[in-house]
């Protein structure tokens, strides 16, 4: 299941370019054009956040992945996801690192590692991916794919 695609969601991001969100909005993410893009602003870290309206579960076991394309010279060193509840209970998932390129790149996340094997379920309300270490001088992203996807095991 697509956890950016889900009929009730809420996003952000950390800025846009030029504040012209009509070229390079954050709409340009998920529409499945690949002739439109998100682009930011300058900084030393960008992001996007996801609101759910109603919380994601995820189990010990559930498999999380993120696919996403960046433009060459306009990607990240480093990247993170992060979990929120709605009481303000973080889970990380682990570090990954895209390469600066075109390509449209997979990432298996270990989203619950800290978590022992027969915890709970968290239920999670907010969901942060944060570029860090932009390759971009200036420290701007261009992104024209974003997708999460979650897989009960």
């Amino acid at each position: 299941m697509s956890l950016v695609n889900l009929p009730s969601i809420k996003y952000k991001v950390s800025s846009v370019l030029n504040k012209n969100t009509k070229q390079f909005g954050k709409i340009f993410l998920f529409d499945g054009d690949e002739e439109t893009c998100w682009n930011s602003d300058q900084g030393d870290e960008q992001w996007v956040m996801f609101k759910f309206d109603e919380p994601v579960i995820i189990n010990s076991d559930d498999q999380i992945s993120l696919h996403i394309q960046f433009q060459g010279g306009f990607s990240c060193s480093s990247s993170v996801v992060t979990f929120t509840t709605a009481d303000g209970c973080k889970l990380n998932a682990s570090k990954y690192f895209p390469a600066d390129s075109n390509a449209k790149q997979s990432f298996t996340l270990n989203v619950v590692s800290d978590l022992p094997k027969d915890s709970p379920p968290f239920a999670a309300s907010i969901m942060k991916v944060t570029f860090s270490e932009p390759t971009d001088f200036f420290g701007r992203m261009i992104v024209y794919s974003l997708d999460m996807i979650h897989e009960r095991k």
